[in-house]
């Protein structure tokens, strides 16, 4: 999968700086699902695009590992779970 975003709000290289990620440096990270890449085809004072290459793993999707972390249901649980310890607390 591949997300592209751009501006060409002056300076254009503050896009690096909201993202977090240096325009010269290409980054990869590894994920529960795959491979993450982010780079910049274009990054120039005018006009600036990021990109986020997902590299989904197919096989590794199958996991039940994977299929729990990838769940909103987990996120949606253990927010809420959060949630009730602190009201108990108060």
């Amino acid at each position: 999968m591949l997300l592209t975003v751009s501006t060409t709000r002056y300076p254009a290289t503050d896009l690096g700086w909201l993202l977090h990620k240096h325009p010269q440096k290409v980054q990869a990270f590894e994920l529960a699902v795959g491979h993450a890449h982010v780079f910049y085809p274009e990054a120039t004072e005018d006009r600036c695009t990021a990109a986020l290459v997902l590299d989904v793993d197919p096989v590794g999707l199958g996991n039940s590992e994977v299929r729990a972390l990838t769940q909103m249901g987990v996120f949606v649980d253990s927010t809420s779970d959060d949630r009730n310890s602190r009201d108990s607390h108060v």
